[in-house]
């Protein structure tokens, strides 16, 4: 417990609900007692299911109602979409951002952030943002630093910074206002740029980036209580909470506005952020080296255990070329 936290000081707030379960049905019984303990989780926003396109427009595949697709990650072409029955989402991403380095560049703190300041002086578009939401939200180690990891690979010099998410921040620029600000809002309202079914966020449980963010206001803005580490007992914010925070936000003003949240990458570790995606997914990789090598059921079970009547999405991410026809 913290006084730093400025909506519950020195508290933790929490609940929990305790419910029979006599065990004739098994755990299938105790699942639907405590979906309906808890109905808004499992609420069904999309009755009519289908299957998830992906890094194409169904418009380019010969007969593409032969696939069942009904989900759109991209909205490239929105309102055909739409005119075929198909509901398209923008696609963000949270909590990082890859910041190419100029070349020579030297894989040094001093040296990343000095670009990162250009970029957010004299930077173009999405660089000047994305840079100037490092500094505003960039999340930081038990130094002050900002946490990053430089990339280098053949044909990308990088390196990626941790942002916090958390809509809570008290600064201008965040993340959370580029992905959710008033021009993205301004396709909900009467006169839409795209014809939108709502938003897609990409690893919503958070992927390649540092957990741990010891920056003070981050710590003062929390509105799910924060952890600490295990060296100095330190309250921090966990990375995946300042995620569940925005998650939660955003998926109440979505459904305000009649749109639905799309979210890939869960349940894996953190089952609960289930509660506020409408349409969840993962991608998966049963064809390694070409040999068919589905999930097991216990898997399976738990995604459809924390979907409810929800669709469960599925994204086959393999090697094409090594999966034959048969």
């Amino acid at each position: 417990l913290t006084a730093k936290v400025q909506a519950f000081p020195s508290a933790a707030p929490f609940s929990f609900a305790v419910f029979p379960s006599r065990g004739e049905g098994g755990f299938r019984a105790a699942l639907a007692a405590w979906q309906k303990v808890y109905p808004a989780a499992f609420t069904v926003r999309t009755p009519e299911q289908g299957t998830w396109l992906a890094a194409n427009n169904a418009s380019r595949i010969p007969g593409w109602q032969d696939f069942g697709f009904k989900f759109v990650e991209g909205h490239s072409e929105a309102a055909w979409d739409r005119a075929h029955d198909l509901l398209p989402f923008r696609y963000s991403e949270l909590g990082a951002w890859y910041m190419i380095l100029p070349p020579g560049t030297p894989h040094t703190y001093d040296g990343a952030v000095a670009v990162l300041r250009q970029n957010a002086a004299q930077g173009k578009d999405d660089a000047k943002a994305l840079a100037q939401a490092v500094l505003d939200s960039g999340a930081e180690d038990a130094n002050g630093q900002f946490l990053h990891f430089f990339v280098n690979e053949p044909g990308r010099d990088a390196v990626v910074w941790t942002l916090n998410s958390s809509p809570y921040l008290d600064t201008p620029n965040t993340q959370a206002n580029l992905v959710w600000g008033p021009t993205q809002q301004a396709d909900y309202g009467p006169h839409p740029t795209f014809p939108l079914a709502g938003e897609y966020l990409d690893t919503v449980e958070g992927y390649v980036e540092a957990s741990l963010d010891y920056r003070p206001e981050h710590l003062a803005a929390c509105r799910i209580p924060p952890t600490f580490d295990l060296d100095q007992r330190r309250p921090v914010v966990y990375k995946p909470f300042a995620l569940a925070e925005f998650t939660q936000w955003l998926s109440a003003d979505l459904h305000r506005r009649g749109a639905l949240l799309f979210g890939n990458g869960l349940p894996h570790r953190f089952g609960f952020m289930s509660a506020w995606i409408d349409v969840p997914g993962t991608e998966i990789n049963w064809m390694p080296n070409g040999v068919y090598t589905p999930d097991g059921d216990a898997e399976m079970f738990y995604r459809r255990a924390m979907s409810g009547q929800r669709p469960y999405l599925l994204l086959l991410n393999s090697e094409f070329a090594k999966i034959g026809p048969n």
